[in-house]
């Protein structure tokens, strides 16, 4: 037989069970949660071993890749060539005569060159500048402008292109003793 208080305890069990579903929902999202912590771990993981490489900042237009790195060079090679405390150039001896190949300026070249070139092979990119000439320019107002022609070229699978370009390279005058 059934005591008044086992029917009484039954009925509040059935009625925990049945009417508040609160407890139970909650129970079945935290497991869903954990278990989409699980397996978004497990793709991330997989996903890492894969050796796939994402390329930095990379120009798929092999012109404009050309164009930031012409400037890019011209403001290396001044930065390279001009006396920051003096505002002069470094390997000024005597610069009347025209077209004269200076040591320290084919040196600066090729070591910008040799940098630029290691950026862009990451890039699937050859890039190369060769030292042609020097010429004495003329004095400004903000001083010597010395003019310095370099050859340039970047290629990749697809073309390669070439100029010779002028940098420009500004200083005070360098008095001679």
């Amino acid at each position: 037989m059934i005591s008044q208080r086992d029917s009484k305890n039954n009925q509040t069990l059935r009625t925990f069970f049945s009417s508040d579903t609160s407890g139970q929902m909650i129970t079945i999202m935290g497991i869903t949660l954990a278990l989409s912590v699980i397996i978004m771990g497990s793709l991330t993981s997989e996903i890492s071993d894969l050796d796939v490489s994402i390329p930095q900042v990379r120009s798929s237009d092999l012109l404009s890749e050309y164009l930031h790195l012409k400037q890019c060079f011209g403001v290396a090679l001044n930065y390279n060539l001009v006396d920051i405390d003096t505002d002069t150039l470094e390997f000024i001896g005597d610069l009347y005569g025209r077209n004269q190949n200076y040591p320290k300026i084919m040196e600066t070249v090729n070591d910008l060159s040799n940098t630029f070139r290691s950026f862009e092979l990451g890039h699937d990119k050859i890039f190369s500048a060769t030292y042609e000439a020097l010429d004495y320019g003329y004095l400004t107002e903000q001083g010597h402008v010395y003019q310095v022609r370099i050859l340039l070229s970047l290629r990749d699978a697809t073309g390669v292109l070439v100029e010779p370009v002028i940098y420009s390279i500004v200083c005070k005058a360098q008095t001679t003793s």
